[in-house]
């Protein structure tokens, strides 16, 4: 090895342990009854955009990761919905900022699937 080859590994390890982990992460707040997963597909419904009623009230949920997509974020909100056994989504609200991003709602089942709707761009 030359003189200046552990001084480059070294920085190289130090630069990649530098490099800041974009993990992903769900939290789900339990409000009403549990059941199995659901495998269907998702109603979301963003806050202000009217929503089918009645429904049963599953979970306050929550998706954040650093830096995503609004597709991504909606996609991350929508398997914390079915890991609590809900169909649908309401009053989801999605945050940006410099170096983090989230979406966040309240999970709930309906006694028959609901028509989907697209969400609105932004």
């Amino acid at each position: 090895m030359t003189r200046w080859q552990p001084w480059a590994l070294a920085l190289i390890l130090l630069l990649s342990a530098c490099r800041q982990q974009q993990a992903a992460s769900g939290i789900r707040v339990m409000t009403g009854k549990r059941s199995a997963a659901y495998k269907g597909p998702v109603a979301v419904y963003l806050g202000g955009q009217s929503y089918p009623e009645p429904y049963e009230e599953v979970a306050i949920i929550r998706f954040s990761a650093a830096r995503l997509p609004q597709g991504r974020l909606v996609s991350g909100l929508m398997a914390e919905a079915r890991k609590v056994g809900a169909n649908a989504v309401i009053q989801v609200r999605l945050d940006w900022g410099k170096e983090h991003s989230s979406a966040s709602g309240i999970a709930v089942r309906y006694g028959a699937p609901p028509a989907i709707a697209p969400a609105p761009r932004p």
